[in-house]
């Protein structure tokens, strides 16, 4: 299951009630959703240049997307015939025919990778800096389509190491080509692709998928303070108390043609206005046993409803 609010982050309005059983608008719970499963297989490769720290990176990602409309039954939506978002924007056009059942993207990655972190769990010193491209040939893939990616990290540590200032800033902006609307909602990364813009992985507090266009900019600053450390059993555990601020903003729009949609429906889904970063923030705690392992608690909070409500993410590794 995926969730789906449409294209342009905010320029889609996200209606609440349109899921609220209890309310007399309720259409669908699942009208935010759809299904779709994904096979993928990726294998990277990273070259030494100069010393440690400056690398080529290239690689090759499959990726195998299946996509339905949400299953339904009485329990699920108002009547026999209320349809999830997705369906409508099919419905609309606003998704290509050739896309509505997913599709095939091979992906291949070429770039450089510049990396003088201190540890690859806990980091509290260096610098992470990665740019690369990546490429969808039309030969072997649904779609036809190029991305840049560059992504900074940085990390700086105050009173020993009692204190980490971290922060990230990735720019993923589309070169060329369609990119299909199941692929659009991808956060690239040289160690793990994600769903997003919105969620665990890139905007805490923010509903998964919520920011999705050709282009976007991510920003994460988190500041982390250790409050306790001790042994148990001979292993080193520390635990530090953290807050953090994640803003993210749409760069390229995805475009789209709503000439099919009733006026009085448009004004109701769309709002073509300027794109403003969105931000979230919140308290976070990380549990760290032998500096080589880490647990994280964040809880998001969203400064705009039409972003997200708030969320807990517990996870085994730090965001970045």
């Amino acid at each position: 299951m995926a969730f789906f609010f449409g294209f342009n982050g905010l320029a889609s309005v996200y209606h609440p009630h349109l899921i609220d059983p209890g309310s007399p608008d309720f259409v669908h719970r699942l009208f935010y959703a759809y299904r779709r499963d994904f096979i993928r297989l990726r294998f990277d490769a990273q070259l030494y240049l100069s010393g440690k720290a400056l690398r080529l990176l290239t690689g090759f990602t499959h990726n195998r997307f299946f996509v339905d409309p949400p299953l339904a039954d009485e329990s699920t939506r108002a009547t026999d015939q209320s349809k999830s978002l997705l369906e409508y924007y099919q419905q609309w056009s606003l998704i290509d025919a050739g896309e509505s059942t997913g599709g095939t993207i091979n992906l291949f990655s070429l770039g450089v990778v510049y990396d003088t972190r201190n540890d690859y769990c806990y980091c509290t010193d260096g610098k992470w800096f990665e740019a690369f491209v990546v490429v969808s040939p039309r030969s072997i893939s649904t779609s036809s389509f190029s991305k840049f990616i560059v992504t900074y990290r940085q990390h700086a540590s105050f009173f020993g190491e009692n204190l980490t200032f971290s922060y990230r800033i990735s720019s993923q902006q589309k070169l060329f080509g369609r990119i299909p609307f199941y692929f659009l909602p991808t956060y690239i990364d040289s160690r793990l692709s994600h769903d997003g813009v919105g969620g665990a992985f890139n905007l805490r507090g923010a509903m998964r998928n919520r920011m999705i266009g050709d282009g976007f900019l991510v920003g994460n600053f988190e500041a982390k303070a250790r409050v306790l450390q001790f042994e148990v059993v001979g292993q080193e555990f520390f635990a530090s108390l953290a807050v953090f601020f994640d803003t993210a903003i749409i760069s390229q729009r995805f475009e789209k043609d709503l000439s099919q949609i009733p006026e009085e429906v448009s004004a109701i889904h769309f709002r073509e206005n300027r794109q403003m970063p969105q931000m979230t923030f919140g308290p976070g705690l990380y549990i760290v046993f032998n500096k080589k392992n880490a647990i994280s608690v964040n809880y998001g909070l969203s400064a705009n409803p039409q972003t997200g409500i708030g969320g807990l993410y517990v996870g085994s590794s730090l965001l970045f």
